[in-house]
């Protein structure tokens, strides 16, 4: 978490010190997506995510996500419904013509509308997206979740998107949340 929170300080003062822009990267989109995870009680999970860029370098972003979990134990066997919720602020600045990097906060909230529990936390991210040329970009990044003292995870992710043309691409993704692989596949409708 502190490397976390180094990295993405650092990041933010190179943006507000720097006085290059961002690069030529769309910041105002809305996604759909589905989450195809490596466990045995998670077959898959839904999402749907949006941005909207205020200005050259500041972005609000928004996301929705339902995983259902499957469970077998000694006495119990079921299936729980999660729902996360987040809302946040990110900035992003060039490094080069083709590479943007960016960092995001915001507030998080998981419910699990069954069994009336939910919590509220914060969550840290920092990446980069880099243009390898006008129909493909690649995405790395890490992101930090805190919830409380039991629950807080960090992943990793690295990805790429293929642009069918200025506004419409498609993505893929993989993860390493806690040791557990993740592949993430989306739609992204971009504006014009």
């Amino acid at each position: 978490m502190k490397k976390i929170i180094k990295v993405s300080s650092a990041l933010v003062f190179f943006a507000l010190a720097s006085g290059s822009q961002a690069g030529d990267f769309n910041y105002t989109y809305i996604e759909g997506g589905m989450n195809h995870y490596d466990i045995d009680e998670i077959d898959h999970s839904i999402e749907i995510n949006g941005s909207i860029a205020l200005n050259d370098r500041v972005h609000l972003f928004a996301g929705y996500n339902q995983t259902d979990f499957k469970f077998q134990g000694y006495r119990y066997s079921g299936e729980i419904t999660i729902d996360q919720q987040q809302i946040g602020i990110g900035t992003h600045f060039s490094s080069s013509q083709n590479t943007d990097l960016l960092v995001e906060a915001g507030i998080l909230r998981l419910d699990a509308p069954g069994y009336g529990a939910s919590e509220t936390g914060f969550l840290l991210s920092s990446g980069v997206r880099h243009k390898i040329n006008d129909k493909l970009e690649g995405t790395a990044g890490i992101k930090h979740m805190y919830l409380n003292e039991d629950t807080s995870e960090t992943s990793a992710n690295v990805g790429g998107r293929l642009y069918f043309n200025e506004s419409l691409s498609a993505g893929l993704t993989y993860s390493v949340v806690e040791g557990e692989s993740l592949f993430r596949s989306s739609i992204r409708l971009g504006t014009l």
